[in-house]
């Protein structure tokens, strides 16, 4: 659940095939689904997934291999 153009484009997606009594305004929609879908309640946003990389380049992260990290507010192991 990145923040970004996307995800949008998600909404319209769903958004053209709802009946008008049940099209939501984007934010309306993608708040909904995040308070749904993520612990933390918030969008992960692309500058989140870059501090992870930064930190992974960095020496801080040199013992650190084969693992997968998740950058999603606790979506995966809320599952």
């Amino acid at each position: 659940m990145v923040k970004t153009a996307l995800n949008q484009s998600v909404w319209a997606a769903w958004n053209a095939q709802q009946p008008p009594e049940a099209r939501q305004p984007y934010d309306q929609w993608a708040q909904e689904k995040i308070a749904r879908t993520v612990p933390l309640a918030r969008w992960q946003e692309p500058e989140d997934i870059a501090a992870l990389a930064v930190f992974l380049a960095s020496s801080q992260a040199k013992n650190i291999t084969g693992q997968t990290m998740n950058v999603d507010g606790g979506q995966v192991m809320h599952w």
